[in-house]
Formats: structure tokens, C-alpha cells, sequence
């Protein structure tokens, strides 16, 4: 006695609610068939799903039946946590732990997990249970959650990571983070060494002989220089470079003209170098006055002479008295 006016069916979603797919219904002996399509092929349709359907017949009985059944077919989704998110892609001065979260329509097989961490391009297979952590939970007509984390000390050396994840799951599929359309890529960089500054023909209190002086500085990495500033005498300079090597002009004065050379890598790390008293002119006395070595031993150079002149002209003064000659008493 059935009632085609009493049958409801439903589906719903364990993420995304009750849907509404394409279905058609047909007639059977003493009721109907009702056939859904094949689900659209996107990645939002993927979910776990329960199918019921409920009928009232003409006598008013009640019946319901349910089935439950999952459609994977893009595998598992990753989810990066907010820290990990901040530093995607970047350089950080200090490690952090790296924490991520595998989500799935189904269990992943066991034993299918692999971790996968590069560092400067030389790959190492990471150990569940001694190099991270997973945490598992969902499954039983929901997603399966797997949450792993990875201690700050497998990224304490500084270099540029990569971690990759694979894993299968028990639908088939082939799961990867780094797949195309996946867009959870791990990759950043530590860095906790500031850059090296050398002055490579500067020293401090030089002195050039030079209407224009061409003064060259070096600046290296070990991984990513973000910038470079020179100021000259507090005024920021332009610099031509090439390669690490960074050339600007220092114009002639008569006053002591100080360099100062601020670089900054990609962490964040930043260096100050700073060189004083340089002294660029033609004028040979104002070079002289500004020569430290060669006015100091100038003035020793006087002062000893002058010593020693005086010590000639006293002693010679002392024993011209003490030698003189004495005058014989004459006897009375």
C-alpha cells in the first residue's frame, strides 16, 4: 500500500549540511527507485554522506532506513596554524615548532604517512613518534583529523626548509601537500646570522689624496641580504652594486667625513659597521695635520731634539763650573 505523496529522502553532509544533488525517481513493482547522479567532480563535494529515507504508507505505518558512504576523490585537504601561515614563505631569526593538520574523508592507511624535510635543497625521511608527533582523531562516520607537529629543533641549523607530506588513504588516492590545488606548500627559511660587512678600502682615520675618492664596501649573506644602506657623514648615499661589492664617492673636505654602513637580511638581522676620520683632499697640509702617525712623530722628533739640546747646554753650563780649574793660595 504504498504512498508516493509520504517518502521524503534526505542527504546530508557531514561538513557541508543537507544537499540537494540531482536524483530521479521511477516506478517499481508496489513503489519507486530513486537514482541520484554521479556527484559533481569538485573538491567541496567530497564528505562523508547519509542517505535516508523515510515513507508513511496508506494503513499509516512508519518505516526509515539510512545508509552512510563516503565520496573521496581529491584525497586530503591541509590545514597550516596560524604561526606557520605568518612565516610561509619567509625567514625567521629563531625556529618554531611546525604544526599542521591532514584532514580526510577516510582513515589513512597505515603505515603511509612519510614526512619529508629538505634543508638547502638535501632531503631527510623524519621518524614518527622520535623526529614529530601525530595526533589522530574523527573516523566512525566523520572526517579523519590527523595533526602533526614537528619540534623547533629539527630546523635549529640555518638554511631554507621544505617539508612535504605523503600519505594514502584507505579510498586509493595518493595524497601529497605540494599537489597542485592543494596551496599548502611549507617552505621558510632561519636565519639567526647577521650579514658581514668589509671595508675593502677604508680604514678608520685614512687619509686619500683625492679630489674624489671611489670607496668600495662588501657586504655578504649567508642566505638572503634584504638591504643595504650607506650614509655619508649622516646623509644616506647612493651606491652602485655589483655583485656583493657596493662603490660610492667621497668628495673632498677639509674636515674628517665618517662613513656608516647599516645591512639587513632577510630574518631580520641587522648589522652596523661605521668608519670615522677618513680625510680626502689634495691639500698635502691639511693631510699632514690630519696624519695622526706622522704629526705624533713629528712632534716627538722636535721635543727630543729639544731635549736633548738643553741637556747638552746645562750639563756643558754645570761642568764648565765643576772642572774649572782651582787658583793657588800664595803663601804669606
Amino acid at each position: 500500500h504504498y504512498d508516493s505523496n509520504n517518502v521524503n529522502i534526505t542527504l546530508v553532509g557531514a561538513n557541508q549540511g543537507q544537499v540537494n544533488y540531482g536524483s530521479g525517481a521511477g516506478d517499481s513493482n508496489n513503489g519507486q527507485t530513486i537514482t541520484y547522479s554521479d556527484f559533481e567532480h569538485t573538491a567541496e563535494v567530497d564528505d562523508i554522506y547519509t542517505l535516508t529515507a523515510t515513507i508513511t504508507d496508506m494503513a499509516g505505518n512508519n518505516f526509515e532506513d539510512s545508509i552512510t558512504f563516503s565520496v573521496n576523490r581529491f584525497g586530503s585537504n591541509y590545514e597550516l596554524d596560524d604561526t606557520l601561515k605568518e612565516i610561509q614563505g619567509k625567514y625567521i631569526k629563531e625556529p618554531i615548532d611546525v604544526v599542521f593538520t591532514e584532514t580526510n574523508v577516510n582513515t589513512l592507511t597505515d603505515g603511509s604517512s612519510k614526512i619529508v624535510v629538505s634543508t638547502n635543497g638535501t632531503p631527510k625521511t623524519l621518524t614518527a613518534g622520535s623526529d614529530y608527533q601525530v595526533a589522530n582523531a574523527g573516523g566512525g562516520g566523520s572526517w579523519s583529523r590527523y595533526t602533526y607537529t614537528i619540534p623547533k629543533d629539527v630546523f635549529d641549523a640555518d638554511g631554507t626548509y621544505i617539508v612535504s607530506v605523503y600519505s594514502e588513504d584507505t579510498a586509493g588516492n595518493v595524497n601529497e601537500n605540494d599537489a597542485e590545488g592543494k596551496d599548502a606548500e611549507i617552505t621558510f627559511g632561519v636565519d639567526g646570522t647577521a650579514s658581514v660587512i668589509s671595508m675593502t678600502n677604508l680604514e678608520e682615520n685614512g687619509n686619500y689624496n683625492a679630489t674624489s675618492y671611489d670607496a668600495t664596501v662588501n657586504v655578504s649573506d649567508n642566505l638572503v641580504l634584504d638591504d643595504v644602506s650607506i650614509e655619508l657623514n649622516g646623509e644616506k648615499v647612493e651606491a652602485k652594486a655589483s655583485n656583493d661589492n657596493y662603490t660610492f664617492s667621497i668628495p673632498e673636505s677639509t674636515d674628517k667625513q665618517t662613513v656608516t654602513v647599516v645591512a639587513t637580511d632577510a630574518a631580520g638581522n641587522s648589522l652596523t659597521q661605521e668608519v670615522s676620520g677618513i680625510v680626502v683632499t689634495t691639500n698635502a697640509f691639511v693631510r699632514f695635520l690630519n696624519n695622526t702617525r706622522a704629526l705624533v712623530g713629528t712632534i716627538v722628533g722636535v721635543v727630543a731634539v729639544g731635549g736633548f739640546t738643553a741637556f747638552i747646554v746645562i750639563n756643558g753650563g754645570i761642568g764648565s763650573l765643576r772642572f774649572r780649574p782651582k787658583k793657588e793660595k800664595k803663601n804669606k
